[in-house]
């Protein structure tokens, strides 16, 4: 199907190219352009018609089999993530009211969602049985894990620091920067701002930068992840290489974010330290799916 598709476009492509060559090299570089866009625009409407065909033919138990592990991932390392206050009531009771510890969990799921999928998309990487439609229902379980990041970072999370901050007070406190939304972050970046009186302590420009970037950092992380995980899949086919490689991804995208957001917070330009993870596995992820295509096409030959 794809070749019927794309033969007949690279065809045309290269008549047009040929005979605008006689006519000029301006007007070749115009029909190069103009055929490559409509070569992609192309590509873009059949990947969206297969993509909508296979997520509605998809079944109850593809559905599952794609989101049970990774729902066991988020709330493993949500757990994990929001349980080291616990701690503290078991050491002191009285230091802190555990009903409170509720509030912490927006905060957990800012890394535990993307990392949580990424670990679940492992395990499940063995097991795909129909790449095409596993890997569409793969992304678009990654895209309702973005949308939850947005929701999450954007109104859910500042919600959730600042009652708990304000239950374990007993009183009304000011908002730091992680208490704000992110239309509020957004505002304080607006030239000629000026920080609302709500603010604990006056904010550096460049911290007000580095949480607001942070946060759309951690919102692509899940579809960022999701890439790598299908080239990796691609790669790895034993179980204990999977389980391996999904403790490697969630140490290294969190090593990475903490070094990143580290740098930006001691002055580093802050959409170059907070999008850093992202960015050194976005390139690993084209490095992956690169090299399978041409290892796949010499095998055609």
């Amino acid at each position: 199907m794809m070749a019927r598709l794309v033969d007949p476009i690279v065809a045309d492509l290269q008549t047009e190219h040929a005979d605008a060559v006689r006519r000029g090299a301006w007007r070749a570089r115009g029909v190069l352009v103009l055929g490559y866009a409509g070569f992609w625009t192309a590509l873009a409407i059949y990947g969206t018609h297969q993509s909508a065909r296979a997520i509605a033919t998809a079944s109850g138990g593809d559905w599952w089999r794609t989101i049970r592990a990774p729902l066991a991932g988020i709330a493993a390392l949500t757990l994990v993530f929001a349980g080291a206050p616990w701690v503290t009531i078991v050491r002191n009771p009285s230091a802190v009211r555990a009903p409170l510890l509720v509030w912490l969990v927006p905060n957990a799921l800012t890394i535990s969602l993307p990392i949580g999928l990424a670990i679940g998309l492992v395990v499940n990487a063995r097991r795909r049985a129909s790449a095409r439609r596993s890997n569409v229902l793969v992304f678009a379980v990654a895209a309702g894990v973005t949308l939850a990041s947005f929701v999450n970072v954007a109104w859910i999370m500042p919600m959730g620091n600042q009652a708990f901050r304000v239950g374990a007070a007993g009183h009304p406190v000011s908002r730091g920067l992680n208490e704000l939304t992110l239309g509020e972050l957004a505002a304080l970046l607006e030239p000629g701002a000026q920080e609302p009186m709500l603010l604990t302590a006056p904010a550096r420009r460049l911290n007000i930068a580095t949480a607001y970037h942070a946060r759309w950092a951690l919102t692509w992380a899940a579809l960022v992840l999701a890439v790598f995980v299908v080239g990796l899949g691609r790669w790895a086919r034993r179980r204990i290489v999977l389980v391996l490689a999904g403790v490697a991804v969630s140490l290294g995208y969190y090593a990475l974010v903490f070094v990143g957001f580290t740098l930006a917070w001691q002055g580093a330009w802050p959409p170059a330290g907070t999008w850093l993870a992202n960015g050194v596995f976005a390139i690993a992820s084209i490095a992956l799916l690169a090299t399978r295509s041409m290892q796949a096409a010499s095998t055609s030959d």
